[in-house]
């Protein structure tokens, strides 16, 4: 009678050891009512105030940039000149990180406002949440460069003050419940 007892222990022992730790494969996919979502995010720098040529940085630590935008602004400090009015021609040069695809943008002028715009990155419409990785784009997150040179075109023209605002656009992934799971 002990032997039988001994064995029935065995057995329940076995069983409910075997339930407790469930199978020994690894589960399949953990979040499978969970789907990617990506969505848009901004910066914009404090501006920076400035006066004939200068170089201006400006640090960027986003990851996935979408779009880059710098506008130069500035009122001709000399209306009228002995011999009639002779705007400055100013310049606005922008140029991103080393590991930026795209080349240095410039563009001069003599109207009272520049804009250089780096389009850079898409926004990713991969909703598995497995491609995180994939879609993490560095290119474009690091220093930037900005130099604003300043031509005067007046007799005594000394040069010219103006202003400079940067201003970022960026995508980040997460993860939402998935609308076809009932």
């Amino acid at each position: 009678m002990a032997g039988i007892g001994v064995i029935c222990l065995l057995i329940s022992l076995s069983l409910g050891a075997a339930f407790a730790v469930g199978p020994l494969e690894p589960p399949g996919n953990l979040l499978p009512d969970y789907i990617a979502d990506w969505y848009t995010g901004s910066g914009t720098p404090p501006r920076v105030d400035g006066h004939n040529h200068q170089v201006v940085p400006i640090e960027i630590r986003e990851h996935n940039l979408t779009r880059v935008t710098v506008r130069l602004s500035w009122t001709d400090d000399e209306f009228v000149g002995p011999l009639g009015r002779r705007d400055d021609t100013l310049t606005l040069h922008v140029e991103g990180p080393s590991t930026l695809d795209q080349g240095a943008q410039e563009i001069s002028g003599t109207t009272g406002e520049l804009l250089v715009v780096f389009d850079l990155e898409t926004i990713p419409t991969d909703d598995d949440m497995e491609h995180f990785e994939d879609h993490d784009y560095t290119n474009a997150t690091g220093d930037w460069s900005i130099t604003v040179s300043v031509q005067p075109a007046g007799l005594r023209d000394s040069g010219n003050d103006w202003t400079v605002t940067f201003s970022y656009e960026f995508y980040v992934g997460r993860l939402i419940e998935n609308p076809g799971v009932v």
